[in-house]
């Protein structure tokens, strides 16, 4: 299963979403990526960085990874998964601290199967 994000603007203010739901049983998360809309500039995007966890707030699934400068529209960046386990009915939350003086727009992506 692949699940997509709203859309997060680096500049706007911090923000959260819930991305998930593991209402069908326990899952494991797989894969988690940033797939670039507006290209990031030359600098400033890593004062900013997104955390993925299974409480508001938390980094369990990805701990804080600073956005990354000079990606270009449609550009992926990949995330390190420090545990994908989700237990039923878990939910997932992705935590964004913003890059006030940096410019960019991502989708953040999640695959994970179903155990």
């Amino acid at each position: 299963i692949v699940v997509r994000s709203d859309l997060f603007d680096i500049s706007a203010t911090d923000s959260e979403q819930v991305i998930f739901n593991a209402k069908k049983g326990a899952a494991t998360i797989t894969a988690a990526y940033l797939v670039w809309n507006e290209a990031t500039g030359a600098s400033g995007a890593a004062e900013g960085d997104i955390t993925i966890g299974t409480a508001s707030g938390g980094g369990q699934i990805v701990a804080a990874s600073a956005y990354t400068v000079s990606k270009a529209s449609g550009s992926v960046s990949a995330l390190t998964i420090a545990s994908g386990a989700l237990a039923a009915n878990a939910s997932v939350y992705a935590s964004h601290d913003q890059a006030a003086s940096a410019a960019g727009t991502y989708y953040l992506f999640l695959e994970l199967d179903y155990d």
